[in-house]
């Protein structure tokens, strides 16, 4: 691991509840990792530790969780990782897979779904938030549009868990 940050539970708690309702059970982590593979990797693991839990309590069934990325394109490229290691997945978008498998869906997608663990994918410099080709060409007022845009993505990405929030990247944390 490159860096490994604990979201506070305070922050997390405050977006579920501005009138101070707490939360008996939720985890909550970010991880960012030097290379893909590293990433990849923890995926596996995490998954394994959320389906086979000691505590009876905790264990989660894979449609419990549901994986997100910004784009298609990595989602695409984490289900190739779960395929290969034998897990179940079902791609929310296109309605494809195992319909007892983890969850597959982008930011956008998620919208209105919950599940009790949520893993966030490829949120790293470059992909979060996500820039057009000519960004930089663009107006001050259209830039910040955009950026709100973004934000509000990733706001409802984060809001669609119960249990747990993991979020993890390769490289630079995104600004």
């Amino acid at each position: 691991r490159s860096e490994m940050k604990f979201i506070p539970h305070f922050f997390i708690l405050s977006l579920y509840s501005p009138s101070g309702f707490t939360f008996d059970y939720f985890n909550s982590e970010i991880d960012y990792w030097k290379t893909s593979k590293e990433e990849k990797e923890y995926l596996l693991e995490l998954v394994q530790q959320l389906v086979v839990s000691k505590e009876i309590s905790a264990k989660l069934d894979f449609r419990e969780i549901c994986l997100c990325a910004r784009t298609n394109k990595t989602i695409n490229d984490f289900k190739t990782v779960l395929h290969k290691a034998s897990l179940p997945y079902y791609n929310l978008k296109d309605k494809t897979g195992e319909k007892s498998g983890i969850r597959l869906s982008t930011f956008h997608n998620i919208k209105g779904l919950e599940f009790k663990a949520v893993i966030m994918v490829g949120v790293q410099e470059g992909q979060v938030p996500l820039r057009p080709y000519q960004y930089n060409n663009w107006s001050k007022l259209s830039k910040n549009y955009h950026n709100k845009r973004e934000r509000a993505f990733l706001y409802v990405a984060m809001t669609r868990a119960i249990q747990g929030l993991y979020i993890s990247g390769v490289g630079q944390r995104s600004s």
